[in-house]
Protein backbone atom coordinates (compact mmCIF):
# COMPACT_ATOMS: atom_id res chain seq x y z
CA UNK A 1 0.00 0.00 0.00
CA UNK A 2 3.22 2.31 0.84
CA UNK A 3 4.03 2.19 -3.41
CA UNK A 4 0.99 4.08 -4.55
CA UNK A 5 2.06 7.35 -3.28
CA UNK A 6 5.52 6.98 -4.26
CA UNK A 7 4.21 6.42 -7.88
CA UNK A 8 1.86 8.67 -7.89
CA UNK A 9 4.78 11.67 -6.16
CA UNK A 10 6.63 10.62 -9.22
CA UNK A 11 4.01 11.30 -12.14
CA UNK A 12 3.16 14.80 -9.99
CA UNK A 13 6.78 15.77 -10.15
CA UNK A 14 7.35 14.48 -13.77
CA UNK A 15 4.09 16.06 -15.01
CA UNK A 16 5.49 19.68 -13.29
CA UNK A 17 8.61 19.75 -15.20
CA UNK A 18 6.74 18.84 -18.70
CA UNK A 19 4.57 21.80 -17.95
CA UNK A 20 7.04 24.30 -17.33
CA UNK A 21 8.72 22.90 -20.54
CA UNK A 22 6.26 22.03 -23.28
CA UNK A 23 2.93 21.78 -23.77
CA UNK A 24 2.26 17.73 -22.78
CA UNK A 25 3.13 16.34 -26.24
CA UNK A 26 0.15 18.62 -28.06
CA UNK A 27 1.05 18.68 -31.93
CA UNK A 28 -0.55 21.90 -31.77
CA UNK A 29 1.49 23.65 -28.69
CA UNK A 30 0.24 25.16 -25.44
CA UNK A 31 -0.60 28.23 -27.13
CA UNK A 32 -0.45 29.91 -30.91
CA UNK A 33 2.93 29.94 -32.01
CA UNK A 34 4.51 27.81 -29.20
CA UNK A 35 6.31 24.62 -30.83
CA UNK A 36 4.73 21.26 -31.22
CA UNK A 37 6.46 19.19 -28.29
CA UNK A 38 7.00 15.82 -28.01
CA UNK A 39 7.20 14.06 -24.97
CA UNK A 40 8.78 10.80 -24.32
CA UNK A 41 10.23 9.10 -21.00
CA UNK A 42 13.71 7.51 -20.70
CA UNK A 43 15.87 5.97 -17.52
CA UNK A 44 19.28 7.27 -16.14
CA UNK A 45 21.00 8.70 -18.29
CA UNK A 46 24.29 9.71 -16.78
CA UNK A 47 26.53 10.62 -20.91
CA UNK A 48 25.46 11.61 -23.95
CA UNK A 49 27.92 9.85 -25.84
CA UNK A 50 26.89 5.86 -26.91
CA UNK A 51 30.21 4.96 -28.20
CA UNK A 52 32.08 5.47 -24.91
CA UNK A 53 29.17 4.18 -22.70
CA UNK A 54 27.02 1.02 -23.03
CA UNK A 55 23.42 2.04 -21.80
CA UNK A 56 20.12 1.59 -23.24
CA UNK A 57 18.72 4.87 -21.81
CA UNK A 58 22.11 6.47 -23.09
CA UNK A 59 21.12 4.82 -26.97
CA UNK A 60 17.62 5.81 -27.26
CA UNK A 61 18.00 9.17 -25.93
CA UNK A 62 20.45 10.09 -28.74
CA UNK A 63 19.47 8.31 -31.60
CA UNK A 64 17.28 11.05 -32.63
CA UNK A 65 20.78 13.29 -32.72
CA UNK A 66 23.26 10.81 -33.75
CA UNK A 67 23.41 8.29 -36.81
CA UNK A 68 25.23 4.93 -37.96
CA UNK A 69 26.18 4.15 -41.29
CA UNK A 70 23.45 1.31 -41.27
CA UNK A 71 20.56 0.57 -39.42
CA UNK A 72 18.83 -2.74 -38.29
CA UNK A 73 15.20 -3.88 -38.21
CA UNK A 74 13.55 -5.96 -35.95
CA UNK A 75 13.99 -8.98 -38.44
CA UNK A 76 18.12 -8.56 -38.42
CA UNK A 77 17.56 -6.94 -41.85
CA UNK A 78 20.67 -4.06 -42.07
CA UNK A 79 19.21 -1.00 -44.31
CA UNK A 80 20.92 1.72 -45.18
CA UNK A 81 21.57 5.18 -43.60
CA UNK A 82 24.39 7.34 -44.03
CA UNK A 83 25.69 4.92 -46.04
CA UNK A 84 23.17 4.66 -49.16
CA UNK A 85 25.05 1.50 -50.37
CA UNK A 86 27.54 -1.19 -50.02
CA UNK A 87 29.57 -4.28 -51.36
CA UNK A 88 31.61 -6.65 -49.57
CA UNK A 89 34.40 -8.02 -51.71
CA UNK A 90 34.51 -11.64 -52.79
CA UNK A 91 36.92 -12.57 -50.35
CA UNK A 92 35.31 -10.80 -47.59
CA UNK A 93 38.34 -8.52 -46.68
CA UNK A 94 37.13 -5.32 -48.25
CA UNK A 95 34.18 -2.98 -47.41
CA UNK A 96 33.34 -0.44 -49.83
CA UNK A 97 30.71 1.90 -48.80
CA UNK A 98 29.16 4.41 -50.53
CA UNK A 99 28.00 7.46 -48.18
CA UNK A 100 24.99 10.10 -48.82
CA UNK A 101 25.61 13.46 -50.03
CA UNK A 102 24.12 16.77 -49.06
CA UNK A 103 24.13 15.23 -45.53
CA UNK A 104 25.70 18.38 -42.86
CA UNK A 105 26.62 17.94 -39.33
CA UNK A 106 24.05 20.18 -37.07
CA UNK A 107 26.85 22.82 -36.60
CA UNK A 108 26.78 23.10 -40.68
CA UNK A 109 30.04 21.58 -41.57
CA UNK A 110 29.91 19.18 -43.84
CA UNK A 111 29.52 15.17 -43.63
CA UNK A 112 32.13 13.70 -46.03
CA UNK A 113 34.43 9.97 -46.22
CA UNK A 114 36.87 11.78 -43.68
CA UNK A 115 34.31 11.66 -40.97
CA UNK A 116 34.00 8.22 -41.74
CA UNK A 117 37.63 7.00 -41.52
CA UNK A 118 38.72 8.76 -38.42
CA UNK A 119 35.85 7.34 -36.66
CA UNK A 120 37.19 3.30 -37.71
CA UNK A 121 40.25 4.26 -36.69
CA UNK A 122 39.92 6.74 -34.00
CA UNK A 123 36.63 6.29 -32.92
CA UNK A 124 35.19 3.13 -32.56
CA UNK A 125 37.81 0.92 -30.40
CA UNK A 126 35.89 2.66 -27.37
CA UNK A 127 33.02 0.37 -28.07
CA UNK A 128 32.95 -3.04 -27.52
CA UNK A 129 31.82 -4.35 -30.20
CA UNK A 130 33.22 -1.83 -32.66
CA UNK A 131 36.76 -2.47 -30.76
CA UNK A 132 36.24 -6.23 -31.99
CA UNK A 133 35.64 -4.72 -35.50
CA UNK A 134 39.03 -2.42 -35.49
CA UNK A 135 40.93 -5.12 -34.27
CA UNK A 136 40.61 -6.43 -38.12
CA UNK A 137 41.05 -3.39 -39.95
CA UNK A 138 44.41 -3.03 -42.11
CA UNK A 139 43.54 0.45 -43.74
CA UNK A 140 40.84 2.73 -44.10
CA UNK A 141 40.81 4.95 -47.83
CA UNK A 142 38.64 7.58 -49.41
CA UNK A 143 39.03 8.07 -52.62
CA UNK A 144 36.46 10.86 -52.97
CA UNK A 145 33.90 12.40 -50.38
CA UNK A 146 31.25 9.90 -50.53
CA UNK A 147 34.00 6.72 -50.93
CA UNK A 148 35.37 4.84 -47.99
CA UNK A 149 37.06 1.77 -48.10
CA UNK A 150 37.38 -0.34 -45.14
CA UNK A 151 40.45 -3.36 -45.72
CA UNK A 152 40.18 -6.25 -43.21
CA UNK A 153 43.21 -8.21 -42.37
CA UNK A 154 40.71 -11.01 -42.39
CA UNK A 155 36.75 -11.11 -43.47
CA UNK A 156 34.39 -10.51 -40.26
CA UNK A 157 31.32 -11.70 -41.02
CA UNK A 158 29.08 -9.81 -38.92
CA UNK A 159 31.09 -6.09 -40.12
CA UNK A 160 27.93 -4.89 -41.45
CA UNK A 161 25.76 -5.89 -38.50
CA UNK A 162 28.33 -4.19 -36.10
CA UNK A 163 28.43 -1.15 -38.09
CA UNK A 164 24.79 -0.78 -36.99
CA UNK A 165 26.17 -0.07 -33.54
CA UNK A 166 28.07 2.29 -33.96
CA UNK A 167 26.79 6.14 -34.09
CA UNK A 168 28.84 8.15 -36.30
CA UNK A 169 30.87 11.50 -34.60
CA UNK A 170 32.32 14.60 -36.30
CA UNK A 171 35.95 14.26 -36.76
CA UNK A 172 36.13 18.58 -36.57
CA UNK A 173 34.75 17.76 -33.12
CA UNK A 174 36.88 14.98 -31.74
CA UNK A 175 39.82 15.20 -34.04
CA UNK A 176 43.28 15.55 -31.44
CA UNK A 177 41.00 15.97 -28.78
CA UNK A 178 40.84 13.57 -25.81
CA UNK A 179 37.83 11.45 -27.18
CA UNK A 180 36.25 10.49 -23.68
CA UNK A 181 37.13 13.99 -22.27
CA UNK A 182 35.41 15.85 -24.91
CA UNK A 183 32.69 18.35 -24.35
CA UNK A 184 30.57 17.12 -27.11
CA UNK A 185 30.04 13.85 -24.92
CA UNK A 186 27.60 16.06 -23.19
CA UNK A 187 26.27 18.17 -26.03
CA UNK A 188 26.26 16.23 -28.94
CA UNK A 189 26.84 17.26 -32.36
CA UNK A 190 25.46 15.01 -34.80
CA UNK A 191 23.82 14.22 -38.41
CA UNK A 192 20.33 13.18 -36.84
CA UNK A 193 16.82 14.63 -37.19
CA UNK A 194 17.20 16.63 -33.60
CA UNK A 195 19.79 19.05 -32.75
CA UNK A 196 20.78 19.01 -29.05
CA UNK A 197 19.02 21.97 -26.89
CA UNK A 198 19.90 20.98 -23.19
CA UNK A 199 20.77 18.39 -20.82
CA UNK A 200 19.50 18.69 -17.24
CA UNK A 201 21.07 15.97 -15.98
CA UNK A 202 18.14 13.63 -13.84
CA UNK A 203 15.41 15.97 -15.11
CA UNK A 204 15.39 16.15 -18.66
CA UNK A 205 17.21 16.43 -21.60
CA UNK A 206 15.34 18.40 -24.63
CA UNK A 207 16.08 19.04 -28.95
CA UNK A 208 14.86 20.30 -31.32
CA UNK A 209 13.72 19.89 -34.92
CA UNK A 210 17.03 19.85 -37.77
CA UNK A 211 15.98 22.62 -39.73
CA UNK A 212 18.33 21.14 -42.49
CA UNK A 213 17.74 17.61 -41.80
CA UNK A 214 18.92 15.31 -45.01
CA UNK A 215 16.02 12.50 -44.59
CA UNK A 216 13.26 15.20 -44.74
CA UNK A 217 11.39 17.60 -43.31
CA UNK A 218 10.76 16.92 -39.45
CA UNK A 219 7.08 17.85 -38.18
CA UNK A 220 8.19 17.14 -34.20
CA UNK A 221 9.52 21.11 -33.31
CA UNK A 222 11.06 19.94 -29.73
CA UNK A 223 11.61 16.16 -28.20
CA UNK A 224 12.17 15.83 -24.61
CA UNK A 225 12.86 12.79 -22.65
CA UNK A 226 11.78 13.35 -19.30
CA UNK A 227 14.16 11.21 -16.70
CA UNK A 228 11.93 8.45 -15.00
CA UNK A 229 13.39 5.79 -13.08
CA UNK A 230 10.36 4.58 -11.34
CA UNK A 231 8.79 1.33 -14.03
CA UNK A 232 5.70 1.94 -13.16
CA UNK A 233 5.22 6.02 -13.23
CA UNK A 234 6.52 5.81 -16.91
CA UNK A 235 3.74 4.00 -17.36
CA UNK A 236 1.07 5.80 -15.53
CA UNK A 237 2.29 9.35 -17.19
CA UNK A 238 1.47 7.31 -20.09
CA UNK A 239 -1.65 6.68 -19.53
CA UNK A 240 -2.28 9.96 -18.51
CA UNK A 241 -1.44 11.39 -21.72
CA UNK A 242 1.77 12.90 -20.55
CA UNK A 243 3.98 11.08 -22.55
CA UNK A 244 4.16 9.89 -25.84
CA UNK A 245 5.71 6.43 -26.20
CA UNK A 246 7.80 4.18 -23.52
CA UNK A 247 7.70 0.59 -22.65
CA UNK A 248 5.08 -1.55 -20.81
CA UNK A 249 5.55 -3.74 -17.39
CA UNK A 250 3.73 -7.10 -17.47
CA UNK A 251 1.72 -5.75 -14.80
CA UNK A 252 -0.04 -3.00 -16.34
CA UNK A 253 -1.06 -4.47 -19.89
CA UNK A 254 -4.50 -4.57 -18.86
CA UNK A 255 -4.97 -0.79 -18.21
CA UNK A 256 -3.20 0.04 -21.34
CA UNK A 257 -5.39 -1.94 -23.19
CA UNK A 258 -8.53 0.12 -21.47
CA UNK A 259 -7.06 3.06 -22.64
CA UNK A 260 -8.40 3.96 -26.17
CA UNK A 261 -5.22 6.27 -26.35
CA UNK A 262 -2.80 3.81 -26.39
CA UNK A 263 -1.66 1.13 -28.48
CA UNK A 264 0.70 -1.55 -27.59
CA UNK A 265 3.47 -2.89 -30.29
CA UNK A 266 6.37 -5.50 -29.85
CA UNK A 267 7.69 -4.12 -33.29
CA UNK A 268 11.53 -1.88 -33.39
CA UNK A 269 12.97 -3.64 -30.98
CA UNK A 270 15.16 -7.39 -31.04
CA UNK A 271 13.94 -10.53 -29.41
CA UNK A 272 15.74 -10.98 -25.90
CA UNK A 273 16.54 -14.58 -24.39
CA UNK A 274 16.24 -16.42 -20.73
CA UNK A 275 19.41 -18.27 -20.83
CA UNK A 276 19.85 -20.95 -18.61
CA UNK A 277 23.32 -21.99 -17.52
CA UNK A 278 25.52 -24.58 -15.54
CA UNK A 279 28.49 -24.88 -13.60
CA UNK A 280 30.34 -28.17 -14.23
CA UNK A 281 32.69 -27.59 -11.61
CA UNK A 282 29.43 -28.82 -9.36
CA UNK A 283 29.68 -32.59 -8.94
CA UNK A 284 26.25 -33.19 -9.66
CA UNK A 285 26.86 -31.19 -13.12
CA UNK A 286 29.70 -32.91 -14.13
CA UNK A 287 28.02 -35.33 -16.47
CA UNK A 288 27.05 -33.69 -19.42
CA UNK A 289 23.90 -36.94 -19.85
CA UNK A 290 22.59 -34.91 -15.90
CA UNK A 291 23.13 -31.82 -17.20
CA UNK A 292 20.74 -32.32 -20.05
CA UNK A 293 18.21 -34.18 -17.91
CA UNK A 294 18.54 -30.99 -15.63
CA UNK A 295 17.36 -28.75 -18.49
CA UNK A 296 15.17 -31.43 -19.41
CA UNK A 297 13.53 -30.52 -16.05
CA UNK A 298 12.13 -27.72 -16.41
CA UNK A 299 8.71 -26.74 -18.12
CA UNK A 300 10.46 -24.54 -20.44
CA UNK A 301 6.15 -23.80 -21.85
CA UNK A 302 5.34 -22.86 -18.23
CA UNK A 303 8.03 -20.46 -18.20
CA UNK A 304 6.77 -18.99 -21.66
CA UNK A 305 2.92 -19.37 -20.54
CA UNK A 306 3.16 -18.65 -16.52
CA UNK A 307 5.82 -16.71 -15.95
CA UNK A 308 6.25 -14.36 -18.88
CA UNK A 309 2.83 -14.96 -20.57
CA UNK A 310 2.14 -12.65 -23.80
CA UNK A 311 5.75 -11.63 -24.43
CA UNK A 312 7.32 -14.81 -24.67
CA UNK A 313 7.82 -18.14 -27.17
CA UNK A 314 9.53 -21.74 -25.94
CA UNK A 315 13.31 -21.54 -27.41
CA UNK A 316 13.04 -24.30 -30.14
CA UNK A 317 16.44 -23.90 -30.65
CA UNK A 318 19.63 -21.85 -30.28
CA UNK A 319 18.47 -19.28 -32.91
CA UNK A 320 15.61 -17.68 -32.79
CA UNK A 321 13.46 -17.80 -36.10
CA UNK A 322 13.95 -14.31 -36.88
CA UNK A 323 17.07 -15.21 -37.68
CA UNK A 324 15.70 -16.42 -40.51
CA UNK A 325 19.20 -17.74 -42.49
CA UNK A 326 20.73 -19.71 -39.90
CA UNK A 327 18.03 -23.24 -40.15
CA UNK A 328 18.70 -24.81 -36.79
CA UNK A 329 17.39 -28.24 -37.70
CA UNK A 330 16.69 -29.02 -34.24
CA UNK A 331 13.41 -28.65 -31.94
CA UNK A 332 14.20 -28.44 -27.88
CA UNK A 333 11.00 -29.56 -27.54
CA UNK A 334 11.50 -32.45 -28.68
CA UNK A 335 15.51 -32.93 -28.34
CA UNK A 336 14.92 -32.12 -24.90
CA UNK A 337 11.45 -32.54 -24.17
CA UNK A 338 9.68 -32.17 -20.84
CA UNK A 339 8.76 -35.44 -19.25
CA UNK A 340 9.03 -35.16 -15.82
CA UNK A 341 8.12 -39.66 -15.79
CA UNK A 342 11.33 -40.30 -18.25
CA UNK A 343 13.36 -37.78 -16.43
CA UNK A 344 12.87 -39.61 -13.40
CA UNK A 345 13.74 -42.50 -14.62
CA UNK A 346 16.44 -41.62 -16.35
CA UNK A 347 18.03 -39.97 -13.02
CA UNK A 348 17.30 -42.98 -11.23
CA UNK A 349 19.51 -44.74 -14.06
CA UNK A 350 22.45 -42.27 -13.77
CA UNK A 351 22.87 -43.10 -10.19
CA UNK A 352 20.52 -40.02 -8.62
CA UNK A 353 18.12 -41.70 -6.13
CA UNK A 354 15.85 -39.99 -4.29
CA UNK A 355 16.78 -39.17 -0.53
CA UNK A 356 14.75 -39.36 2.70
CA UNK A 357 13.26 -35.45 1.90
CA UNK A 358 12.32 -36.82 -1.64
CA UNK A 359 15.41 -34.74 -3.22
CA UNK A 360 17.81 -36.42 -5.12
CA UNK A 361 20.40 -33.36 -4.58
CA UNK A 362 19.50 -29.67 -4.39
CA UNK A 363 21.29 -26.80 -6.25
CA UNK A 364 21.49 -23.29 -6.18
CA UNK A 365 19.77 -21.51 -8.75
CA UNK A 366 21.25 -17.71 -8.96
CA UNK A 367 19.05 -15.16 -10.02
CA UNK A 368 19.24 -11.43 -10.84
CA UNK A 369 16.26 -10.19 -8.01
CA UNK A 370 15.94 -6.62 -9.75
CA UNK A 371 13.19 -7.88 -12.12
CA UNK A 372 9.99 -9.45 -11.41
CA UNK A 373 10.24 -11.62 -14.66
CA UNK A 374 13.76 -13.30 -13.18
CA UNK A 375 11.93 -14.09 -9.96
CA UNK A 376 8.73 -15.17 -12.20
CA UNK A 377 10.99 -17.58 -14.06
CA UNK A 378 12.84 -18.91 -11.01
CA UNK A 379 10.06 -20.52 -9.28
CA UNK A 380 8.50 -21.96 -12.41
CA UNK A 381 12.16 -23.61 -12.60
CA UNK A 382 11.87 -24.60 -8.83
CA UNK A 383 8.36 -25.92 -8.88
CA UNK A 384 9.38 -28.33 -12.24
CA UNK A 385 12.41 -29.77 -10.95
CA UNK A 386 10.62 -30.50 -7.64
CA UNK A 387 8.66 -32.88 -10.17
CA UNK A 388 12.16 -34.47 -10.78
CA UNK A 389 13.23 -34.25 -7.13
CA UNK A 390 15.48 -31.81 -7.95
CA UNK A 391 15.66 -29.24 -5.20
CA UNK A 392 16.22 -25.85 -5.99
CA UNK A 393 17.63 -23.20 -3.41
CA UNK A 394 16.80 -19.73 -5.12
CA UNK A 395 19.50 -17.45 -4.67
CA UNK A 396 18.17 -13.81 -6.13
CA UNK A 397 20.74 -11.16 -5.96
CA UNK A 398 21.12 -7.82 -7.23
CA UNK A 399 22.77 -7.47 -10.51
CA UNK A 400 26.84 -6.50 -8.89
CA UNK A 401 26.71 -9.57 -6.24
CA UNK A 402 25.01 -11.87 -9.31
CA UNK A 403 27.73 -11.00 -11.79
CA UNK A 404 30.74 -11.48 -9.06
CA UNK A 405 29.09 -14.65 -7.86
CA UNK A 406 28.77 -16.32 -11.39
CA UNK A 407 30.91 -14.48 -14.14
CA UNK A 408 34.41 -13.87 -11.69
CA UNK A 409 33.77 -16.42 -8.57
CA UNK A 410 31.92 -19.29 -10.41
CA UNK A 411 29.83 -19.74 -6.89
CA UNK A 412 27.13 -20.94 -8.54
CA UNK A 413 25.45 -24.25 -9.34
CA UNK A 414 22.84 -22.95 -12.00
CA UNK A 415 21.77 -19.31 -13.36
CA UNK A 416 19.38 -18.03 -15.47
CA UNK A 417 19.56 -14.20 -16.94
CA UNK A 418 17.88 -12.33 -19.53
CA UNK A 419 20.29 -11.21 -22.24
CA UNK A 420 20.18 -9.97 -25.19
CA UNK A 421 20.40 -11.80 -28.47
CA UNK A 422 23.19 -9.28 -29.92
CA UNK A 423 22.63 -7.78 -33.71
CA UNK A 424 24.19 -11.10 -34.82
CA UNK A 425 25.01 -14.43 -33.42
CA UNK A 426 28.76 -13.61 -33.65
CA UNK A 427 28.89 -11.23 -30.89
CA UNK A 428 26.13 -12.27 -29.10
CA UNK A 429 24.41 -16.05 -28.96
CA UNK A 430 27.63 -17.28 -28.85
CA UNK A 431 28.91 -15.81 -26.45
CA UNK A 432 27.23 -18.44 -23.53
CA UNK A 433 29.46 -21.29 -25.60
CA UNK A 434 32.86 -20.17 -26.77
CA UNK A 435 36.13 -20.23 -24.64
CA UNK A 436 36.66 -17.82 -21.75
CA UNK A 437 39.91 -17.68 -20.69
CA UNK A 438 39.41 -14.87 -18.20
CA UNK A 439 36.32 -14.12 -16.09
CA UNK A 440 34.18 -11.50 -18.16
CA UNK A 441 30.53 -10.70 -17.27
CA UNK A 442 27.75 -12.17 -19.58
CA UNK A 443 30.07 -14.95 -21.22
CA UNK A 444 30.11 -18.73 -20.79
CA UNK A 445 30.80 -19.60 -16.86
CA UNK A 446 29.94 -22.96 -16.97
CA UNK A 447 33.95 -23.60 -16.79
CA UNK A 448 33.97 -25.91 -20.24
CA UNK A 449 35.81 -24.85 -23.30
CA UNK A 450 34.96 -26.92 -25.98
CA UNK A 451 37.71 -26.86 -28.45
CA UNK A 452 34.84 -28.05 -31.31
CA UNK A 453 32.73 -25.39 -30.36
CA UNK A 454 35.01 -22.54 -30.30
CA UNK A 455 36.86 -24.10 -34.02
CA UNK A 456 33.17 -23.53 -35.02
CA UNK A 457 32.33 -20.24 -33.45
CA UNK A 458 35.75 -18.94 -34.81
CA UNK A 459 34.98 -20.04 -38.27
CA UNK A 460 31.77 -18.29 -38.54
CA UNK A 461 33.39 -14.62 -37.49
CA UNK A 462 35.75 -15.45 -40.29
CA UNK A 463 33.55 -15.91 -42.93
CA UNK A 464 31.23 -13.24 -44.88
CA UNK A 465 29.54 -16.10 -46.21
CA UNK A 466 26.00 -16.16 -44.85
CA UNK A 467 25.21 -19.65 -46.03
CA UNK A 468 28.48 -20.78 -44.50
CA UNK A 469 28.22 -18.99 -41.47
CA UNK A 470 24.97 -20.63 -41.42
CA UNK A 471 26.97 -23.78 -41.70
CA UNK A 472 29.16 -23.17 -38.89
CA UNK A 473 26.58 -21.63 -36.23
CA UNK A 474 24.27 -25.06 -36.89
CA UNK A 475 28.00 -26.59 -35.92
CA UNK A 476 28.21 -24.53 -32.05
CA UNK A 477 24.47 -25.62 -31.88
CA UNK A 478 24.47 -29.15 -32.72
CA UNK A 479 27.92 -29.15 -30.42
CA UNK A 480 26.01 -27.20 -27.49
CA UNK A 481 23.20 -30.05 -27.48
CA UNK A 482 25.92 -32.62 -26.87
CA UNK A 483 27.91 -30.98 -23.97
CA UNK A 484 24.47 -29.42 -22.46
CA UNK A 485 26.92 -26.07 -20.40
CA UNK A 486 23.61 -23.76 -21.30
CA UNK A 487 20.29 -23.45 -23.49
CA UNK A 488 17.36 -20.91 -23.90
CA UNK A 489 14.71 -21.38 -22.30
CA UNK A 490 12.32 -18.73 -24.02
CA UNK A 491 12.79 -15.54 -26.27
CA UNK A 492 11.27 -12.55 -25.14
CA UNK A 493 9.68 -9.18 -27.34
CA UNK A 494 8.59 -7.02 -24.38
CA UNK A 495 5.76 -4.35 -25.49
CA UNK A 496 6.49 -0.89 -26.12
CA UNK A 497 3.12 1.52 -25.83
CA UNK A 498 2.61 4.86 -27.56
CA UNK A 499 -0.18 7.51 -27.59
CA UNK A 500 -1.86 7.71 -31.14
CA UNK A 501 -4.12 10.61 -29.86
CA UNK A 502 -2.15 12.92 -30.94
CA UNK A 503 0.92 11.80 -33.72
CA UNK A 504 0.96 9.14 -36.58
CA UNK A 505 3.50 7.37 -37.45
CA UNK A 506 4.33 5.57 -34.28
CA UNK A 507 4.46 2.23 -33.20
CA UNK A 508 7.60 1.68 -35.42
CA UNK A 509 5.85 0.02 -38.38
CA UNK A 510 8.53 -0.67 -40.07
CA UNK A 511 10.47 -2.23 -37.95
CA UNK A 512 13.79 -0.16 -37.39
CA UNK A 513 15.02 -0.61 -33.98
CA UNK A 514 15.07 3.39 -33.57
CA UNK A 515 12.90 5.72 -35.09
CA UNK A 516 12.66 7.31 -38.41
CA UNK A 517 10.93 11.17 -37.32
CA UNK A 518 10.36 12.12 -40.87
CA UNK A 519 7.05 9.62 -41.08
CA UNK A 520 5.88 11.16 -37.83
CA UNK A 521 3.28 13.57 -37.89
CA UNK A 522 0.32 15.52 -36.15
CA UNK A 523 -2.92 14.21 -36.69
Amino acid sequence: MRVRPIVVTAVIAVTAVLLASCALGDPDGGAAGEPRTFVTSTGTVPHLNPQVIASPSVDIVTSPMLEPLVRLDDTFQVHPWLARDWEVSEDGRTVTLQLQEGVSWHDGEPFTAEDVRFNVEEVMRYQAYGAQLVEHVESVATPDDSTVVITLDEPFGPIMEVLTLQQILPRHVFEGTDILDNPANMAPVGTGAFVFENFDEGREISMTANPDYWRGDVEVDRLIFVSMTDTNAATLALLAGDTQIGGAGQGMLDQIRAAEHLELTQRGQLPRQFVFTMNTDVPELADPEVRKLVYRSINRAQVADVALPEVSTEATAMFPEEMEWIDPGVDYREEFSHDPDEVNAALDAAGHPRGPDGNRFTLRLHLMSVTAEARAVGAVIQSSMAEVGIGVDLRGEDTSVFQENVYHRRDFDMAIVEATLGVDPSVGITRWYHCVPEPVDAENPSGVCDQEIQQAVDNALRSSDRADRARHLRAVQDRATEIMIAAPLVYTRPFGVYNTEVWDGLGNPDGLLSNDWTTITPK
